[in-house]
């Protein structure tokens, strides 16, 4: 799918899906204390916050086996249990909203379109960040890494979605910041945006050939 030159009309969507992690929420602060919490408990050769912010992508298990090194693996199973209860508590600290997500969020429920959320963070962790930044009431179905048995770039979470929600996949659209999200979007037979904010390059995201790209959140409100 080549790359379209003009920028999408969202409006022209049933159903809009968005990640989590660098499309809607900066987490990365919170996420990085997090590690560096895990390597100081495993005592592990300790990373910068650009190393662990590079890391981030495809869930806890990924970062933690990308952070770790050679600790990693054979640690992983009780580092995921650590990983799990200090991040539930520290998840909505330094976590912050990117520009136009409310607007966003706002100019799509005032023209009835549907809204979900589909992330590889653990659920709990998930409603916590959604509820500090008070953004929970503006989803119909918020999809974590608890509801589904394969991750992004699987579509089982997208597929779940549309099921539920009954939108058919040529009137859904995914946006997301990572090459996981454009390849779910692609694998569920929905279209596809990237965002070149976040946590995968734009090379990267570029690479993937999503529908469209954009730099901004405040380029889908037709301004």
């Amino acid at each position: 799918m080549e790359v379209k030159q003009k920028v999408i009309n969202i409006l022209d969507y049933d159903l809009v899906i968005f990640d989590l992690d660098g499309t809607l929420v900066d987490t990365a602060p919170d996420i990085v204390e997090t590690i560096k919490y895990i390597l100081n408990y495993f005592d592990c050769e300790m990373k910068t916050d650009e190393e662990i912010i590079r890391s981030i992508g495809g869930g806890a298990r990924k970062v933690l086996l990308k952070s770790m090194g050679d600790k990693g693996e054979e640690n992983i199973d009780e580092a995921l249990v650590v990983f799990r209860d200090y991040y539930i508590e520290n998840c909505a600290i330094k976590s912050t909203l990117y520009p136009y997500v409310t607007q966003l969020l706002d100019f799509l429920k005032k023209n009835h379109v549907s809204l979900a959320l589909c992330t590889l963070k653990i659920k709990e962790a998930t409603l916590r960040i959604l509820s500090e930044l008070r953004l929970v009431d503006y989803f119909d179905m918020i999809i974590t890494a608890d509801d589904i048995s394969v991750p992004k770039p699987d579509p089982q979470g997208i597929l779940k979605i549309l099921d539920q929600l009954k939108i058919s996949s040529d009137r859904a659209v995914i946006i997301g910041d990572t090459v996981s999200d454009i390849m779910a979007g692609k694998n569920g037979d929905i279209e596809t945006v990237g965002v070149i904010y976040g946590y995968d390059s734009q090379q990267a995201i570029e690479n993937a050939k999503p529908g469209f790209i954009i730099k901004n959140l405040n380029e889908l409100l037709g301004k």
